[in-house]
């Protein structure tokens, strides 16, 4: 049910911010998204309350803007945070658009575009257990307190991000009757499990099939500015061919490599037997099912899922 709304969202959630790793902040979204949330709207439409309006600004009916965006618990928030010019807007947008803007666009609303869609979702949980404290709790939480508790998490956050390790396990495939190389890599990453493969036609050696996934794994740790990577391959020779420098290699994607490599801060690379490389090269091989190009998968292709559910069973 889940992916159905990343793929809904489309380019909003394609590319998650990393606070979705938590599972749940990723439900309470899901809930927003669909209007579905327990306002006291809904708990007077399920007979769970008596009275429909806002527990803190008394006679308006408390649905899910209001508790995030319109209250004025939350409007002082946000006064302080989106531009003056750009405020009424903000205030003015139904709820998907509302999400859509805010969480596609760091430049749109914030006076502090920095980190702004992991900003905005942290705000949107915070008030919403702010809201619940307010109710089943004797303490409240003041604005101010949910402001710096966020800033706090969102610094700590993208800093465990760019320190954390990211495994990535990588493996080519290479058929000499047609000429073509494919390949597979599934990475386990601060924001979950992200499966990738990629067709791409071309004269080239099995060796090479082998460094052009360990290439592509590479650049995209790159992209996403991961500093710690643990790169894992079932191909000795294409491991060996990078760690000998003092070679000078034949082949010109090796030079690439070495300098995503050098630009790197940590990367540890690491030969492992075709056993423990399963989940690796089945998407490798589905890759040949499929047509040219990049494949990113939000779930794992029902073709790998049985290796997958081994893989993590041991």
């Amino acid at each position: 049910m889940m992916c159905r709304v990343w793929k809904e969202l489309g380019v909003v959630l394609g590319s998650p911010p990393v606070v979705l790793g938590s599972p749940r902040i990723r439900s309470f979204l899901w809930m927003v998204y669909w209007d579905k949330i327990l306002t006291n709207t809904e708990r007077a439409h399920r007979s769970l309350a008596g009275d429909a309006n806002c527990s803190y600004c008394g006679p308006t009916c408390e649905d899910t803007l209001h508790i995030l965006r319109d209250c004025p618990a939350a409007l002082a928030l946000w006064t302080l945070l989106i531009k003056p010019e750009r405020l009424g807007e903000f205030l003015s947008l139904a709820l998907r658009e509302w999400l859509r803007s805010n969480l596609d666009n760091d430049c749109c609303f914030p006076k502090n575009s920095l980190h702004w869609d992991i900003m905005f979702v942290y705000i949107l949980w915070n008030l919403w257990t702010q809201r619940n404290a307010r109710i089943f709790d004797a303490d409240s939480v003041f604005h101010e307190y949910v402001l710096e508790r966020c800033r706090h998490l969102v610094s700590e956050v993208c800093a465990g991000v760019m320190q954390r390790q990211v495994t990535c396990n990588a493996d080519g495939s290479f058929r000499v009757e047609t000429g073509c190389d494919v390949w597979g890599s599934v990475a386990e990453s601060p924001w979950g499990v992200d499966c990738r493969l990629c067709q791409k036609y071309g004269i080239c050696s099995a060796i090479e099939a082998e460094l052009w996934v360990i290439y592509e794994c590479l650049k995209y740790a790159s992209e996403l500015g991961i500093t710690r990577l643990r790169l894992v391959s079932d191909c000795g020779r294409a491991i060996q061919a990078l760690e000998n420098r003092g070679v000078r290699g034949s082949i010109s994607l090796i030079h690439h490599i070495w300098d995503f490599l050098d630009k790197q801060c940590e990367v540890l690379l690491i030969v492992i037997n075709r056993e423990r490389n399963k989940v690796a090269d089945a998407l490798a091989h589905l890759a040949w099912k499929l047509l040219f190009g990049f494949h990113d998968f939000v779930d794992p292709p029902n073709d790998i899922s049985y290796v997958l559910m081994s893989d993590l069973s041991g």
